[in-house]
């Protein structure tokens, strides 16, 4: 990867604060830009080993591997202008020979902390609009030719004011482009054999959420459809509560991934709407020609059924109008039992009436 066109760091710009969050090569500090007056995220390269010590821990130098892999990931995700895609500002290098990008500073919770937070399907379903806006930034991503290959609910922020933001652009790649380097440095040295004698390659991707060729590490079949699988274990835990498939350690999750087929959302969660369980039934498949040909066509079936085109909010409506029978029922119950105690203390009073009679 090109380092030429880097820009050197312009001294004094950035004011670095806190650290905001800390990956396997890489961190990101909130900042302040000088020049603009504004406040922005900064994502470094650091050192094998670095420690944290504030804002003030020395990032240093990597492989050559990495150091293109971080240049390329701050490349495509420039390259991609989308309001739920974080715009990158600037990429640079200081004079130590850290490689840096700044990007927007987006607030707010991921989807993974929002999904935790919901009691109830209902809760969930409510978040099936943020689900609708990630499936349009991967169509947009698509159409630019760049697959993400990591789509999960961590990955996804949603705003204070209720935007929605595609994060962490790491293990992408250009459709047809050679990938750099091997697996994921979280993930263990996959060379065990699953149960069926099959043995993974280098898969690439978070193993509750990769498709199957990406779990048997045939990286080269990795296209659209495989960020369609990840969008379809995106929607199966909105549905669920739970990703597709789950382990006490990532080669079990990866070898569940390439033997085993997934537990039907319906199944796991029977008051889910069926039309979206068929909907995420034919995301994960394991034949990618058998699940939707791109992302734009799953954004229009799943808007299709939050809009009712074809019966699906009749889950909402349906829980609504439970809801209002029972507050009914309610009611009419605590009118009988109104009814009943003025019966009771009209009969009291005749009575009292009969009895005063009675010593008159």
């Amino acid at each position: 990867m090109d380092e030429a066109n880097i820009t050197s760091e312009h001294p004094g710009r950035y004011l670095l604060k806190n650290e905001h969050a800390r990956g396997a090569i890489g961190r990101i500090v909130l900042a302040r830009d000088r020049h603009l007056g504004r406040e922005i995220a900064v994502k470094e390269l650091l050192s094998p080993g670095s420690r944290i010590s504030g804002a003030q821990a020395t990032p240093g130098r990597l492989t050559s591997e990495t150091r293109a892999r971080f240049l390329r990931e701050a490349r495509i995700t420039g390259q991609l202008e989308h309001p739920s895609i974080v715009p990158v500002y600037e990429l640079g290098q200081r004079p130590d020979g850290t490689i840096f990008y700044t990007m927007r500073l987006v607030r707010g919770k991921s989807l993974a902390d929002l999904l935790r937070e919901c009691q109830t399907l209902f809760d969930r379903l409510q978040l099936l609009p943020h689900f609708i806006d990630v499936c349009h930034a991967m169509a947009y991503a698509h159409s630019k030719g760049v697959i993400h290959r990591d789509l999960k609910p961590h990955n996804v922020v949603v705003g204070e004011f209720g935007e929605t933001i595609v994060l962490d652009w790491g293990l992408a790649k250009m459709r047809g482009g050679a990938d750099l380097g091997g697996p994921r440095s979280d993930l263990p040295d996959l060379d065990g054999v699953c149960a069926d004698g099959t043995v993974p390659g280098r898969p690439m991707g978070t193993p509750s959420y990769m498709s199957p060729e990406q779990a048997e590490g045939r990286l080269e079949e990795v296209d659209e459809k495989s960020d369609v699988w990840g969008l379809g274990a995106m929607l199966y835990e909105i549905l669920t509560g739970r990703p597709p498939y789950t382990g006490t350690s990532a080669m079990e999750v990866i070898c569940r991934v390439v033997t085993d087929e997934v537990r039907p959302a319906s199944v796991v969660e029977p008051e889910a709407p069926p039309e979206l369980c068929e909907i995420v039934h034919r995301c994960l498949r394991k034949r990618r020609e058998e699940r939707y040909p791109n992302a734009t066509e799953l954004a229009e079936v799943v808007a299709q059924v939050l809009l009712g085109l074809f019966g699906p909010v009749s889950f909402i409506r349906v829980r609504a109008e439970r809801n209002l029978a029972v507050e009914q029922k309610l009611a009419i119950e605590e009118q009988r039992k109104v009814a009943e105690e003025q019966r009771r203390i009209a009969e009291e009073q005749r009575s009292l009436a009969r009895q005063a009679e009675e010593e008159a």
